[in-house]
C-alpha cells in the first residue's frame, strides 16, 4: 500500500488525508473545505488520486477503491493533525446541512468527539445529544447511551433538569 501511496504528489496526499477522515464516500465540496483549498486544487488532487487507482467515482461522490487505502492515510496522519482534520469535518457538515433537520448529528458528533479537547463542549453536548435522540428513535441502544454518556461528560453548562432528562435517556437506553 505504501508503494501505491508514495506516487501521490505531497498535495493531493494531503487531500487524501482529509478524505480518509470523511467516512465511506466524501464529496469534493466538502473536502474542499475541510482542507481549506480552492475547487481547482480538490480537482486536480482527485484527479491524480483516481489516475493512480486510489479512489473511484465523481464528479460528486467519490470513495476509496480500497479500505486499505483509506485506512493507510489515516493511520500516517500525525496525532495533532487528526483532532485538528475531524475538528474541520465537524464544521463543514454543521455549516452545509444548517436546514435545521438535524440528519448528519451522529457524523457530526463522532468528529467532534473524535476533535476531543478542541471542540467547543457546548457543541459536543448540542450534537452528541442530536445523536443519541437519533440512535434512540431507530434503537440503537448502545449507540444512543453512548452518545448520551458523551453529552454528560462534556463540561458544559447544562442545567439540573437537562442533565437529569439526558441522564434519564442514557439509563433507558
Amino acid at each position: 500500500m505504501a508503494r501505491r501511496l508514495e506516487h501521490l504528489s505531497g498535495e493531493s496526499r494531503r487531500v487524501l488525508t482529509v478524505a480518509s477522515f470523511c467516512g465511506g464516500e466524501f464529496g469534493p465540496l466538502t473536502l474542499g473545505a475541510a482542507a481549506g483549498l480552492p475547487p481547482k486544487e480538490i480537482a486536480a488532487a482527485l484527479d491524480e488520486a483516481s489516475a493512480l487507482g486510489l479512489v473511484v467515482g465523481g464528479p460528486r461522490s467519490f470513495r476509496f477503491d480500497h479500505e486499505l487505502v483509506r485506512e493507510s492515510l489515516r493511520e500516517a496522519a500525525p496525532e495533532a493533525n487528526r483532532a485538528e482534520i475531524h475538528l474541520a469535518l465537524a464544521s463543514v457538515l454543521e455549516e452545509l446541512h444548517s436546514d435545521g433537520s438535524h440528519e448528519h448529528a451522529i457524523e457530526i458528533a463522532r468528529h467532534l468527539l473524535l476533535a476531543g479537547s478542541r471542540a467547543d463542549p457546548d457543541r459536543v453536548v448540542v450534537f452528541a445529544r442530536r445523536a443519541g435522540d437519533q440512535a434512540f428513535a431507530v434503537c440503537a441502544w448502545q449507540e444512543a447511551a453512548e452518545f448520551y454518556e458523551a453529552a454528560l461528560a462534556a463540561e458544559s453548562r447544562l442545567s439540573a433538569v437537562e442533565r437529569a432528562e439526558i441522564h434519564y435517556r442514557a439509563a433507558v437506553a
